[in-house]
């Protein structure tokens, strides 16, 4: 949260410049300018996560501006905090792919929780649009048998435990016929 246009009645004060301090309650704020707690930062940052003990939205946060003679102002706004949704992306895919081989299809996600957001990942490969092989989990590998040689597609979508859902990764690729070796 950030303040602006902070201005004081008296202009001395005012070009003496303020101290600030922010706090997620109002007992946290500074009760003096002289708090190690405060600063000469108009703004301050506020990271939400799972474990925090308040996890109800909307959230009041609050911020006491200085001036030189100890004179405050306390303010208050209201944040409402949402999910930020995860990443997902295909890794890698056994290369070559032949026909009638396992082939792995190997994926990665992360979310801005870190680990109090775990994933599970919807890996799914696709062969002339029709889903031929799917897997639901938290791997971070699905491995099928291709019948058929052509093109196929893979894709992966990740998901945390709030609800969050990833922008879906795709990646095309060619399964082949076993080499033949002719003496």
């Amino acid at each position: 949260i950030g303040l602006a246009y902070i201005l004081d009645p008296s202009l001395v004060d005012t070009v003496a410049g303020f101290r600030y301090s922010f706090a997620r309650t109002l007992a946290g704020l500074a009760s003096s300018r002289t708090d190690s707690s405060t600063t000469t930062n108009s703004s301050a940052e506020f990271t939400f996560d799972e474990d925090s003990d308040h996890v109800e939205n909307p959230w009041v946060l609050y911020a006491r501006v200085f001036d030189k003679d100890d004179g405050y102002s306390t303010y208050q706004t209201t944040v409402t905090v949402t999910n930020a949704n995860p990443t997902a992306s295909i890794v890698s895919i056994t290369n070559p792919a032949v026909v009638n081989q396992s082939v792995t299809i190997n994926v990665n996600g992360s979310d801005p929780a870190g680990d109090n957001d775990p994933l599970t990942y919807k890996i799914e490969v696709l062969q002339g649009g029709d889903v031929i092989a799917i897997g639901n989990s938290a791997s971070k590998a699905l491995s099928f048998t291709p019948t058929q040689t052509g093109t196929y597609k893979a894709r992966v979508t990740a998901f945390d435990d709030d609800g969050g859902v990833s922008a879906v990764d795709t990646r095309d690729f060619e399964v082949t016929m076993p080499l033949t070796l002719i003496v």
